[in-house]
């Protein structure tokens, strides 16, 4: 029999802090509710976006732990989320954009001696 195949699932919240502050309450809401991120990719300080998967089962502690670590979904995250099935393993991302970002993320270069 082959298993069933289920979309990814496709999350997008607003961090109203930095963007430090904003991956380190979604790591930990991901974490909470069970699920492992597999992949995460930066764009400047504007944006993030994290590659999950886990068991179906920790979608509703998701979305609480996404809200109380202060990071609003967005009304599309939340008709994906009401109409996933949870008793399906889950994979999907979680795009983060940063309320205060610049677009200009730049690091300092150390001087080189000699």
């Amino acid at each position: 029999m082959t298993p069933l195949r289920v979309p990814p699932l496709r999350l997008s919240v607003v961090c109203p802090g930095s963007r430090a502050a904003g991956l380190a309450a979604a790591r930990d809401a991901l974490s909470d509710a069970g699920f492992f991120v597999t992949d995460a990719q930066l764009y400047s300080d504007l944006a993030a976006c994290l590659t999950f998967e886990g068991a179906g089962a920790g979608l509703v502690p998701l979305t609480r732990a996404l809200e109380t670590g202060g990071l609003q979904l967005d009304d599309e995250s939340r008709v994906r989320l009401a109409g996933a099935d949870s008793r399906l393993d889950v994979q999907g991302t979680l795009a983060l954009t940063f309320a205060t970002g610049t677009g200009d993320l730049r690091h300092e270069k150390p001087a080189v001696p000699g």
